[in-house]
């Protein structure tokens, strides 16, 4: 009985991990996923759509600043003066200024 409950946990953390891909790999993707779940009800797919759109304006190689500067926009739009939600977005936004430069100056694979 443990043993099915640890594979329909391990299988329900993935589903729930598909649904938001912000960041740049699968650590990224649950650690945005785990704070922004409870805290931006209702906004993960417009929070999701921001991040998509961020990663297409960095492969498209629009300024950096441009990319950012429109993510910045579209995620404290989506957290919509959720007190929390925007906190989150806030942060996501510093962490593309702040970090950004590594993804957007990685070469294509």
């Amino acid at each position: 009985m443990k043993s099915a409950s640890v594979i329909l946990l391990c299988i329900m953390c993935g589903v729930t991990l598909a649904k938001l891909r912000c960041g740049n790999d699968g650590i990224q993707h649950g650690i945005a996923q785990n704070l922004l779940q409870n805290d931006c009800k209702g906004r993960l797919g417009k929070i999701d759509a921001c991040c998509v759109s961020h990663t297409t304006c960095y492969q498209q190689k629009k300024t950096q600043k441009v990319c950012d500067d429109t993510f910045c926009d579209c995620i404290n739009q989506a957290a919509n003066s959720l007190p929390l939600c925007s906190f989150h977005a806030n942060n996501f936004c510093a962490t593309a200024r702040t970090f950004g430069g590594f993804q957007y100056n990685k070469p294509p694979q």
